[in-house]
């Protein structure tokens, strides 16, 4: 196929994953797979597209066939049969790139290296966590043990101990994790409120990327539509459900309150809008206080007391987990670390086999077209 050609087909079928459709109740196909009735609109919209491939005529080659292949579809949302052998041909058209349009990135060790403690980054207020205190800045002192947490002293450090102890002991067992320590005064002064987008950013070529440091020598740089500053771009790099946070630009508009306030159409600053920077549960947000974001949200977002970390929802477990950091999953309702979310489905899966067998034997009738449980279809 022409270059041209096959670049726009790429283009559609990453399209086609990533954004929302009317016919799915204006949800992504990824979202959609993961409940019956969004399937089952699926395979509705699926088989249309193979009405419509199959009324092409063979040697017509004026423009490429945009639609997505129907088993390659379900395979590649999860719930249809076959393996990375047979869809070969597919996965180069998902990720196909094109070497005239866009170079490879080519960053310095040091800059991969700033770039890693970014993802792993988190912002940090420095003043006292003892709420009422007004101490900061100088005046405090980082918890020996974790780094993310501040005090004036022994005794307000012994005070917030009950609360923050829970804290202390997962973060601990966080290796990766960067503690960034921020004075609240000083980033405002960097960035006042309503400044973004920035405006005036000079040229291009000699500008580098707020998030890792690379220059234009090393990736092709562009600006965030939200804040306006420069950023690389290399998204074209990315590989369809790696889930990489290696792509500055794509980690920026995914992960961060910031592009999250402009694609929702929030008016004001994002920083000072509780919608975007709220405390869950007493819990921070991840999107408004992780290392993609140029500055963390506004400090009444970050209260004195709130947590870093949450808690497993399943009888009896102690894990904590960090929002963006940790394997965390959703189950009936149920917010699950990743060792009971594995623990759990592994005995829904031994419950599911003995009804199987009590079938059989008790009424004698075959099962085979007996489906698996929603939660249970990837696993199996």
């Amino acid at each position: 196929m022409d270059p041209f050609f096959l670049a726009i087909q790429s283009q559609m079928w990453n399209s086609w994953f990533q954004e929302t459709i009317p016919a799915l109740d204006n949800q992504t196909p990824t979202e959609a797979a993961k409940t019956a009735r969004g399937r089952k609109k699926l395979d509705e919209l699926l088989a249309l597209y193979d009405e419509m491939s199959a009324r092409r005529r063979p040697d017509d080659g004026s423009s490429p066939n945009c639609n997505v292949p129907s088993k390659y579809a379900r395979w590649k949302l999860g719930y249809g049969p076959g393996n990375p052998q047979e869809f070969i041909q597919e996965e180069s058209i998902l990720n196909y790139q094109s070497n005239s349009q866009q170079r490879p990135t080519v960053r310095k060790e040091r800059h991969a290296q700033r770039l890693a403690k970014k993802i792993g980054a988190i912002w940090i207020p420095m003043r006292c966590e003892v709420s009422g205190c007004l101490k900061r800045g100088d005046d405090v002192k980082s918890c020996s043990s974790c780094g993310c947490a501040y005090y004036c002293g022994k005794n307000h450090q012994t005070q917030d101990w009950n609360r923050h102890k829970l804290d202390c002991k997962a973060l601990r067992k966080v290796h990766d994790l960067q503690p960034r320590p921020f004075n609240p005064l000083r980033e405002l002064e960097k960035y006042p409120l309503l400044c973004f987008p920035i405006e005036g950013q000079g040229d291009k070529k000699q500008i580098k990327c707020f998030v890792c440091h690379s220059s234009s020598k090393e990736v092709d740089i562009t600006y965030t539509e939200c804040c306006n500053l420069p950023i690389c771009d290399n998204s074209h790099e990315y590989q369809q459900f790696s889930y990489s946070r290696d792509f500055c630009e794509r980690s920026h508009l995914t992960y961060t309150a910031c592009a999250h306030h402009m694609q929702e159409g929030h008016e004001g600053d994002w920083r000072s809008c509780a919608k975007c920077c709220g405390v869950e549960n007493n819990v921070r947000r991840f999107r408004a206080t992780n290392g993609f974001c140029a500055t963390p949200c506004l400090e009444e977002f970050i209260p004195q007391g709130s947590m870093i970390t949450t808690g497993c929802d399943h009888r009896g477990c102690k894990n904590r987990m960090i929002p963006g950091h940790s394997k965390m999953s959703f189950v009936n309702g149920k917010q699950l670390c990743g060792t009971c979310s594995q623990s759990y489905l592994f005995t829904e899966q031994i419950h599911y086999n003995m009804k199987q067998c009590i079938l059989l034997n008790n009424y004698f009738f075959k099962i085979y077209h007996c489906r698996l449980p929603i939660r249970l279809r990837k696993t199996s």
